[in-house]
């Protein structure tokens, strides 16, 4: 190895001779007249001083700067010890490459000083990232705070949207006739196919009047369009069929007998437990009827609706309708209840009201407008009514009145204070085929919970809304 640096020095220092040629000429003379001693003293300075500069350089650096500058220490301080001892003529005359043999030492320590230098600020940009590593790292966890999301659950308080069958009743709310009363304005189709008329046992054709049996919630439909009477019971599909001629209307009675205004017939048919056998219940009557177009059966008493005759019947008597005016002439009905009292409340149909008639009032005495127009005049508002066709009462004796013109069900409360204002509970008032609407009702029904059945008649089906509250 030294042979080998030695040979290095040797090139080096022949061509720093080559280039300070012209400089020892011109300087030559000067450093003549220098004496012996200070040549010498100067040449051995040189020595020294290379040394010095390159332990002192290897003693500054990072510890791979010390590993070079010692090896670069190493092999001067060998090179000083093995060079010959010249004359301070000799050095500055013969080799004056020796000045410049130590100023490039100088440089190459010069070297090794600045990588020595850079290497730290390596190892401190090193440092550096490896402090930001950490850093980013520790920012990870964070991102796992993404889990936060499951916070989505609280979405899955959508289900609270089943409470939209609540939203969906737009009948009467809160303290209504003296208690909170409410029903669902979506109705369920519990008989017939919606908008499609037909004579098979799941289908119906312009039903008329629908009643209830209370023990069990059989319906029983007057198919008028069939010209039949349709048993249906609650959820079935279909029902079973009992012959009668343009039914317009059928009652049920606690034990299951039948009464049909059979209108083209001019009878009151009977059929005792629902049979197919039946007889004729107005038979002898000193009235004959004519048109009869609703029955109700109270206190042993059979109520008719005669269109033929615009009057009401009851067993066989005229009782009410030859009176003037909407509170007294009945103009087409297709429907009436009675109270305990045998008080009739009469659906006046072309008058557009609903009649209170006591039954101590004489057939041209008039009664009492309880719905409606006192005049008669037809309107969609919630004090008047459009051609109302029936009406029924519940344990409180509040009406339920079927406003066919406006498609609707209205609410007349008599419980605790009579009211004529109406509230709908089924219907919007415009005709439709969806579960919300109804199309020129005919007749009503109420079962023992206060759910009410329609018969649809513009829509060959039967609608059941039921109270929810």
């Amino acid at each position: 190895m030294k042979s080998t640096l030695q040979s290095h020095w040797d090139v080096e220092s022949e061509s720093t001779n080559q280039i300070n040629t012209s400089w020892t000429k011109e300087n030559d003379e000067p450093n003549k007249k220098a004496p012996e001693s200070d040549k010498q003293n100067k040449s051995s300075d040189k020595r020294y001083h290379r040394a010095g500069f390159y332990f002192k350089s290897c003693l500054c650096g990072a510890v791979p700067g010390m590993l070079v500058a010692g090896i670069v220490l190493a092999i001067a301080i060998t090179f000083w010890m093995s060079s010959p001892q010249q004359t301070s003529t000799d050095v500055s005359t013969t080799n004056p490459t020796a000045a410049q043999s130590s100023t490039t030492v100088s440089t190459v320590a010069t070297t090794v000083s600045t990588v020595a230098t850079t290497v730290p600020t390596v190892a401190t940009t090193v440092s550096t990232v490896a402090t930001t590593v950490p850093t980013v790292v520790t920012t990870v966890p964070t991102v796992t705070t993404v889990p936060t999301a499951t916070t989505v659950p609280t979405v899955t308080t959508v289900p609270t949207a089943t409470t939209v069958p609540t939203v969906a009743t737009t009948s009467a709310t809160g303290s209504v006739c003296g208690v909170n009363m409410q029903w669902n304005a979506t109705g369920i189709t519990v008989a017939g196919v919606t908008g499609t008329n037909g004579g098979s046992l799941s289908q119906l054709n312009g039903p008329m009047g629908v009643s209830i049996f209370p023990n069990d919630s059989t319906l029983y439909v007057a198919d008028m369009g069939n010209n039949r009477i349709m048993q249906w019971p609650m959820g079935a599909v279909s029902g079973s069929a009992i012959s009668v001629s343009k039914p317009y209307d059928v009652f049920v009675d606690s034990v299951r007998n039948l009464y049909v205004a059979a209108y083209s017939n001019g009878q009151i048919k009977f059929f005792p437990n629902a049979s197919t056998m039946s007889s004729v219940a107005s038979t002898g009557w000193a009235s004959s009827l004519d048109k009869p177009s609703c029955v109700h059966v109270k206190n042993n008493y059979i109520f008719v609706c005669d269109n033929g005759l615009n009057a009401i019947i009851r067993n066989g008597s005229q009782v009410a309708g030859r009176g003037g005016g909407p509170t007294g002439e009945i103009q087409h009905s297709y429907g009436l209840v009675a109270d305990d009292n045998n008080t009739m409340y009469i659906a006046n149909t072309d008058h557009h009201v609903i009649v209170k008639w006591l039954a101590s009032s004489s057939v041209s005495s008039g009664g009492t407008v309880v719905a409606g127009s006192v005049v008669g005049t037809a309107g969609s508002t919630s004090t008047l009514l459009n051609t109302p066709t029936s009406v029924t009462r519940d344990s409180q004796g509040n009406l339920y009145v079927v406003d066919q013109g406006n498609h609707r069900i209205q609410l007349f409360c008599q419980y605790p204070t009579p009211t004529t204002i109406g509230v709908t509970i089924a219907g919007t008032g415009s005709a439709g085929s969806t579960s919300t609407t109804l199309s020129s009702p005919t007749n009503i029904a109420l079962d023992s919970s206060l759910n009410v059945y329609v018969s649809d008649t513009g829509n060959h089906r039967v609608q059941m809304f039921q109270r929810i509250a």
